[in-house]
């Protein structure tokens, strides 16, 4: 692992290290004591996320027209950042920083179709934390892949997850089912609804096909984040809330007692609907806390607080959503890069407290890693699962806790990578690098760039460009230092456009995995019982493709002697020549149906099925270090992978 992460690590576990030396037996058994009792409490974490909530909405950040009488609170006895900057200007590469702890630059997603998922390889925060010892669960929109695919939540670290898989899926707030773990549930009201999305306003509590009682399903995302901190109150967890207020569309229940100061307002529906969804996510939060104190948590509980990205829209003259910043979502200006942030610890952070440091959303990787080790083994097994995969968070755990010694960023690197796949037009990236004070940005490839200085022009009224031509170029030779370039990434034409009705869920839902005796019955003709050197036998593999062209392949497996030998699945070129690893043992849904069997599960997208690839498989022994060895039996030779299909 690089970067400033590592570094910090390694300073903390030289400092343990020194501590350890230097320190008496007598004082080390004390200190064993208290680590004991530290590890007993470990803070839990509450991480609320709003959708396209801009930073002139919220009271404590200006805000003259919206009450949000929770969020201030929390204001008034936490910390508020002045400078805080999203992962990107729209959600789902926003959430994959955040995920992931990397920039713009390094992650692995950048489109914002939605269903691209997060690749098996890396490690999100909800995987280390679970690491540690908590619960994870997620409440509200992922859109970092769907259920069965790589970016499955609970392929990903998280024990349970409720809401919406697919982004596109959480633009309706009267969905006709929600994902649970994996499975779809329907909303029996809502079924049917068939809401005109180009209105926007207070809506009925009736279905209007149907006259069935409409759900409005923000209020279910509250009670299962509700029910998942009660059932958990005896041990730490993470409780992921990224919320979909007030992202579009644009509708609330007329009888919800947001709207009641709005109705009269000389303003849009549009405007009206997103004020209301802002103070109803207002008083979600409100009443959070207030289970945080019945439940005594209150004070072993991090709570922070931000939006996604900026607002949807600016809604000058009524919500002034981008308060006095250029720009909203989709854009590089600051009204589309800054957020809320805000960071409430009874007892470890000083209340009503402010900061300038300029923190940025992956930075919540490494600052919940500072603040969830306790102990020196717990720091460098992080480390251990982090060796892979580049790292460009700084912890603002030091800012928090009021304390010396905190980190600058370099740079920050912001790209969206703007692809149409209803119509399949590549619109071109969006860039952006800030390095001190200075920003270079460009709204498309095809356009010039453009510079800022912050510190004199914070609302980006004056492009310094054309004056300042040698900055511009070493801005631009920094940002192509510290980016990766990705291909165009969209999904299934399918997936992207089909209605998420009840009528379509088993599109959007993880298919169950087949049983050992199907696979084995159906298993291509060499398959079966091949046996692995590394104490395995293959005992099957089937595929089908489903209506989206995903490949879903179970591979069942007897494993001998109680081993469980980290398994990998590779794509493969016509030559046999290995082109990418698509899973290694990361929770692919492992069912037992017997002491030592196993079936894996795995949904392959088309991306990773092109025609003339094949799919094989291996082992990696971690004691050997190798990739596990299977004899051919049909020329007695050692083989290291097995192909299982190709795909035509």
């Amino acid at each position: 692992m690089t970067g400033t992460f590592l570094s910090t690590l390694s300073k903390l576990c030289l400092i343990f290290a020194f501590i350890s030396l230097v320190f008496s037996p007598a004082m080390a058994a004390s200190q064993e004591v208290q680590a004991t009792e530290n590890q007993r409490r470990q803070p839990n974490i509450v991480f609320l996320m709003a959708d396209d909530l801009g930073i002139g909405e919220l009271g404590c950040y200006g805000s003259e027209v919206l009450a949000t009488p929770n969020i201030d609170l929390i204001c008034r006895e936490g910390i508020k950042f002045n400078r805080a900057y999203s992962g990107a200007t729209v959600c789902a590469p926003s959430r994959c920083i955040l995920m992931t702890g990397q920039h713009a630059g390094q992650c692995s997603i950048r489109s914002n179709s939605g269903g691209v998922p997060l690749p098996d390889r890396d490690v999100t925060i909800a995987e280390v934390l679970k690491s540690l010892g908590y619960a994870t669960g997620g409440f509200g929109k992922w859109a970092l892949g769907t259920a069965g695919s790589e970016g499955d939540p609970q392929r990903q670290g998280f024990d349970q997850f409720y809401g919406y898989y697919h982004q596109t899926h959480a633009h309706s707030h009267y969905a006709e089912f929600l994902v649970v773990n994996g499975e779809a549930v329907p909303i029996d009201g809502n079924i049917g609804a068939n809401f005109d999305y180009e209105k926007n306003g207070f809506v009925s509590n009736l279905n209007p096909s149907t006259g069935k009682t409409l759900t409005y399903a923000p209020y279910l995302l509250l009670e299962r984040a509700e029910a998942f901190i009660r059932a958990n109150a005896d041990k730490p967890f993470l409780c992921y809330l990224p919320l979909t207020l007030p992202h579009g569309h644009f509708l609330i229940p007329e009888t919800d007692e947001a709207t009641q100061n709005l109705q009269d307002k000389p303003w849009s529906d549009r405007a009206k609907a997103v004020g209301a969804m802002t103070q109803l996510l207002d008083r979600q939060v409100g009443h959070l806390m207030a289970v945080l104190k019945e439940l005594n948590l209150d004070d072993d509980t991090i709570l922070i607080f931000c939006s996604d990205h900026g607002a949807a829209l600016r809604f000058d003259g009524e919500l002034d959503a981008s308060g006095p910043f250029r720009g909203f979502k989709r854009s590089m200006y600051e009204g589309g890069l800054r957020i809320p942030l805000i960071v409430r610890w009874p007892g470890k952070i000083a209340p009503g407290r402010e900061s300038d440091h300029v923190a940025y959303l992956g930075d919540v990787f490494a600052t919940l890693v500072d603040l969830a080790c306790q102990n020196h083994s717990q720091r460098q097994q992080i480390e251990s699962m982090l060796i892979a995969q580049q790292q460009s968070s700084v912890s603002f755990a030091p800012t928090l806790l009021d304390q010396t010694g905190q980190q600058q960023h370099e740079f920050l690197i912001w790209e969206y990578a703007n692809y149409n796949p209803a119509f399949d037009v590549w619109d071109g990236r969006m860039q952006a690098l800030r390095a001190g004070n200075w920003k270079l940005l460009r709204n498309r490839d095809d356009q010039p760039w453009e510079l800022y200085d912050l510190e004199h022009d914070p609302y980006e009224e004056h492009d310094l460009a054309t004056g300042d031509s040698e900055r511009v170029q070493r801005m631009k030779t920094m940002f192509l230092e510290n980016w990766t370039s990705t291909p165009r990434q969209y999904e299934a034409m399918l997936d992207w456009m089909t209605p998420f009705t009840w009528e379509n869920r088993e599109r959007f839902q993880r298919k169950p995995p087949s049983t050992v005796e199907q696979i084995v019955a159906d298993s291509a003709a060499g398959l079966k019982n091949v046996e692995f050197v590394n104490d395995a036998v293959l005992l099957g593999a089937r595929h089908e493709r489903d209506a989206r062209g995903l490949i879903h392949l179970n591979i069942a497996w007897q494993l001998k002697a109680g081993r469980r030998p980290l398994r990998s699945i590779y794509v493969c070129d016509k030559n046999g020549q290995i082109v990418r690893q698509i899973a290694a043992n990361k929770d692919l849904f492992e069912r037992s149906t017997g002491a030592e069997t196993i079936v894996d599960y795995i949904v392959l997208t088309p991306d990773q099925t092109k025609s003339g690839a094949c799919i094989a498989v291996g082992f990696y022994d971690p004691v050997g270090k190798t990739v596990g060895r299977y004899v051919d039996q049909s020329t007695g030779r050692m083989q290291f992978r097995l192909t299982l299909l190709q795909i035509d």
